[in-house]
């Protein structure tokens, strides 16, 4: 029966976090909010559910994880030497906003020494 309320309770969360995901707004806000809410919500649980040895290190770290999901590192696999970085944006004026700010433009001229050309950019549509 817990298991049930725990299964029922986990789809609950996860069905407002989608809601609240896409209403829009700022994203990395949304699910940094929509992951701790998350998480003191099922902090209730946690007096009758046993943690294995070591378990808060890996819940610590789930949570940032999920905090950061949309901002992922890939490699090509047809050239090892070829990195992609995929951003997620709610819309155009996210990612403008994005590229003006203080430490975007700081980035740069860090990041250049480590880059053997300038970054391709593509731009992609959800779907």
């Amino acid at each position: 029966m817990f298991a049930s309320l725990l299964m029922l309770a986990s789809g609950s969360v996860h069905a407002v976090v989608n809601a609240v995901l896409k209403s829009g707004g700022n994203r990395l806000v949304q699910l940094s909010l929509s992951s701790g809410t998350g998480t003191l919500v099922m902090v209730w649980a946690l007096p009758f559910v046993p943690l294995p040895h070591g378990a808060w290190g890996w819940m610590i770290a789930a949570n940032i994880i999920h905090i950061f999901y949309f901002y992922t590192l890939t490699r090509a696999r047809d050239n090892g030497q070829v990195y992609r970085v995929l951003e997620s944006y709610v819309d155009q004026a996210a990612l403008d906003a994005h590229g003006v700010t203080d430490y975007f433009r700081a980035a740069g001229p860090k990041l250049g020494p480590c880059l053997a050309a300038a970054p391709s950019i593509e731009y992609l549509d959800a779907v």
